[in-house]
């Protein structure tokens, strides 16, 4: 449609777009909702906070109790160890490898908001990307 004449003149080129099957950007999309849902419980867990109804036996009135943000999964993505900020993903039962090594965990001597964000968003970019498959879908893939 567009003349590569046309877009040498705008200094843009032309790409394809790789199509994922379905079930590999579903589980791609789980992951990545995961790690943002926890940057938001992370950056305001009072956002995770409710009132929650109880009922007294004894009189059968009803009253609402304050009931603090807390995090619904098991497994703390982010976590202060020993003056320490570890960064660690548990998906399915298993730790991922958040490094070209393999290591599972990222340790952090100085970990400002801005620098859990970025490595949050370079994780998440590694996921989209495909980076991760091996590891995600490590019982469906075969061995590379």
């Amino acid at each position: 449609m567009i003349s590569p004449k046309l877009l040498q003149g705008f200094k843009a080129k032309s790409r394809q777009i790789v199509s994922v099957p379905t079930p590999i950007a579903d589980v791609r999309s789980a992951l990545i909702a995961l790690i943002d849902d926890y940057w938001r419980f992370y950056c305001n867990p009072n956002d995770y906070s409710y009132l929650e109804t109880r009922f007294d036996p004894r009189t059968g009135d009803s009253y609402e109790v304050h009931v603090p943000g807390r995090w619904r999964h098991s497994h703390n993505i982010i976590e202060r160890r020993d003056g320490l900020t570890v960064i660690s993903i548990e998906w399915q039962g298993r730790f991922l490898p958040l490094t070209r090594k393999g290591d599972q965990e990222i340790v952090l001597g100085v970990a400002t908001q801005e620098t859990v964000e970025q490595i949050l968003a370079e994780i998440k970019h590694a996921v989209k990307t495909g980076k991760l498959d091996q590891w995600l879908f490590r019982d469906l893939l075969p061995p590379v």
